[in-house]
This record gives C-alpha cells, sequence and structure tokens, in this order.
C-alpha cells in the first residue's frame, strides 16, 4: 500500500464513520501493508527452523567438544607416561647419587684412617729420633767430659 492510498483511506473512514474511528481504524492497520506482517502460523515455522538450526549447532559444539576432550586425554596420558618415565629416571639418577656418596663416606673414612696410622707413625719416628738425638747428645757430651779429662790429666802431668 502506498502513502498516497493510505491518506485516501483515511480520508474516506473519515467521512463515514467520523475521526476517532477513522484514526483509530488507521493504527490498527500494519505501517507499510498485511503483506510485511507475519501470521501465527509463519511464526511458528520461523521458530521451529531456528530451533533445528541451534539444535544443529548445538550438535556440532558437542561433536568438538568430545573431540577435543578426547585429545586432551590423550595429551594427558602422553604427560602421565612422560612423568612416570621420568621420575624412574630420577629414581636411577638418585640411587647412583646414594652409591657415590657411600663411596666417598668409605674413601673419607679410608682417607682418615690412613692419615691417622700416618701421624702415629710420625710421632713413632719423631720419638724414636728425639731418644737417638739424646743418647747420642749425652755420648758427646760424655766424650767431651773423658777428652777434657785427659787434657786435663796431661797438663798436670807435664805441666
Amino acid at each position: 500500500m502506498t502513502e498516497g492510498r493510505r491518506i485516501a483511506l483515511l480520508e474516506a473512514a473519515q467521512q463515514r464513520l467520523g475521526r476517532e474511528v477513522a484514526i483509530t481504524l488507521m493504527e490498527m492497520l500494519p505501517p507499510s501493508g498485511w503483506g510485511d506482517v507475519a501470521t501465527r502460523q509463519r511464526v511458528d515455522a520461523l521458530e521451529h527452523d531456528m530451533q533445528l538450526r541451534f539444535d544443529a549447532v548445538d550438535r556440532r559444539f558437542d561433536a568438538l567438544e568430545t573431540k577435543y576432550d578426547a585429545r586432551f586425554d590423550a595429551v594427558d596420558r602422553r604427560f602421565d607416561a612422560l612423568e612416570t618415565k621420568y621420575d624412574a629416571r630420577f629414581d636411577v639418577v638418585d640411587r647412583g647419587f646414594g652409591a657415590m656418596d657411600r663411596r666417598f663416606d668409605m674413601f673419607e673414612s679410608e682417607l682418615r684412617s690412613e692419615i691417622r696410622a700416618a701421624f702415629a707413625e710420625l710421632r713413632a719416628d719423631v720419638a724414636e729420633l728425639r731418644v737417638s738425638t739424646t743418647r747420642w747428645a749425652v755420648g758427646v757430651v760424655v766424650s767431651m767430659t773423658g777428652v777434657s779429662a785427659a787434657v786435663v790429666g796431661v797438663l798436670l802431668r807435664f805441666g
């Protein structure tokens, strides 16, 4: 319906029905004609079509969610397997370090024992050296005393 036809209808309705009734009648008409007005049946059909589309989108999202859940589960399993694998490797390394610690402790103990034995032997050698040095010094003093006495005796006799 054109605007000109709408105005003509309003004027005819005013002449026959009066101004107020004509305005009420015109307000009840769609602004651009009945061709643009949707029927209840058409709205229901459109709603049904939209619901079908939303259901299809929901199914696609559900399928993607299932697909990605499966992928994430696979990645989680791979990480779990790697974690288990590396935990086992670290356990081996830890045992290796434990063995090395025990070997170092044993080496340290043996080294300390050898050092103690060497110091004990050194002390014994120093003590023996003191005794022999003291004996030598006493022998020298005694000898010197004997020589001195002989020299004094000779001097007194020939003197």
